[in-house]
């Protein structure tokens, strides 16, 4: 910090210096103007003054770009600071070598250990987290987020999120408390991906996070987030999130998308419950959570033939999908009729569901190419044969 209040000092003495050499330049210009100097002596004049003025403004373009990259740990330091916590990681006799480190080189020291934590799996991924704690990073960074400036609590709150030390979770409830509403919503992800990996029973993540999740003030985008980063740990708020209800809240389209990328299929019956809602927006959800899945329901099949006959063709295109996770005779035959939806999505998934049946759904594919009674969808089919390598039908090519 003091080397940089320096430097800025240093910098802006000589800013200050050339701004007035640059106003008594004008200033002189200006007086031999009314005076009637030599043309070209102004002339010359002038262009130095604009010189300088352009060197002030790139000196501080440069003094900028100084100060974003001053401490930014080189390739070189973080691959020394990756061998050295390895070494640690494989031989837990070892001390960490931080005693003393400029706090620069302790941020490089951080980020290596952490990016470890990312990579390593299992027990390795574990001891990570350990050294973490044992080399006092842990607890810097928990000071930090208390005591430190904006900038800093927002890095050590990303450390923190990196780390998934269990010993962070009461900081960062507490956290999720600030005023501030970045530092909220990142201590909320961050919770997230501490708890992902934690063995806690159903009722406590529950606890912690359904509130939290129901907050007015989160977007839905913010809500998804944090349950796709619970991991396998979001089924148990997925469940609570998607309780039955008269009139569902807004968070319900989040955690039916968020239920997709989990993968949490024993929630499949609440999926099912949630396709028939009044809500569009909420059925496409559902349609889309199915499909990522891969499994639909007898159940749901009623429902989804329903949605393609809806006028928003976001509905019919998120049904088009979710039915071809069916198993059924006529869903090939549903899927050839959509080729010639009026609106290019539709289309477009009709294609690529049928693309993913196998055999038959190729085949149906190259007959829509050459033979299908809408132009749109020949171009639609032949698009889809084109990317999936296939060579395009003689009658097609001619």
């Amino acid at each position: 910090m003091l080397q940089r209040v320096r430097s800025i000092l240093q910098y802006g003495t000589i800013s200050a210096i050339l701004f007035i050499f640059e106003v008594l330049l004008v200033g002189y210009l200006l007086d031999g103007f009314w005076r009637g100097n030599n043309v070209w002596h102004n002339v010359i004049l002038g262009l130095i003054a604009l010189n300088l003025a352009l060197l002030t403004v790139l000196g501080f373009q440069v003094i900028a770009h100084q100060q974003r990259n001053r401490h930014a740990p080189s390739e070189a330091e973080l691959e020394a600071w990756t061998e050295h916590w390895l070494g640690l990681i494989w031989d837990a006799n070892g001390e960490p070598r931080l005693n003393g480190v400029h706090a620069a080189r302790v941020d490089a020291a951080t980020d290596a250990l952490l990016r470890l934590r990312e990579r390593l799996r299992g027990e390795d991924s574990y001891k990570a987290a350990q050294w973490y704690d044992r080399s006092g990073l842990l607890e810097r960074d928990l000071n930090i987020i208390w005591h430190g400036n904006k900038d800093e609590r927002l890095i050590a709150l990303d450390n923190l999120a990196r780390a998934r030390h269990p010993a962070s979770l009461h900081a960062l409830e507490r956290l999720y408390k600030d005023a501030d509403p970045e530092t909220k919503r990142l201590a909320l992800l961050a919770l997230a991906r501490v708890c992902a990996r934690l063995k806690r029973p159903r009722e406590q993540l529950v606890q912690r996070f359904y509130q939290k999740l129901i907050d007015p003030s989160l977007s839905r985008g913010m809500i998804e987030r944090a349950l796709v980063l619970l991991e396998r740990n979001a089924s148990p708020v997925l469940e609570a999130l998607l309780e039955p209800m008269p009139v569902p809240h807004a968070h319900v389209q989040s955690a039916l998308h968020a239920l997709g990328h989990v993968r949490a299929l024993e929630l499949l019956d609440l999926c099912t419950y949630w396709l028939r809602d009044p809500n569009l927006s909420i059925r496409c959800a559902a349609a889309r959570a199915m499909y990522q899945l891969g499994v639909v329901p007898l159940a749901a099949e009623t429902p989804l033939r329903s949605m393609l006959h809806e006028e928003n063709f976001a509905a019919r295109a998120q049904a088009v999908l979710a039915l071809s996770c069916l198993d059924r005779q006529f869903v090939n035959q549903v899927l050839l009729r959509c080729l010639g939806d009026s609106h290019w999505w539709v289309r477009h998934n009709s294609a690529v569901a049928l693309s993913k049946r196998g055999k038959a759904g190729v085949a149906l594919l190259e007959r829509a190419a050459l033979h299908h009674s809408d132009g749109f969808a020949r171009d639609t089919a032949r698009q889809q044969l084109i990317e999936l390598g296939i060579g395009m039908p003689d009658a097609v090519l001619t």
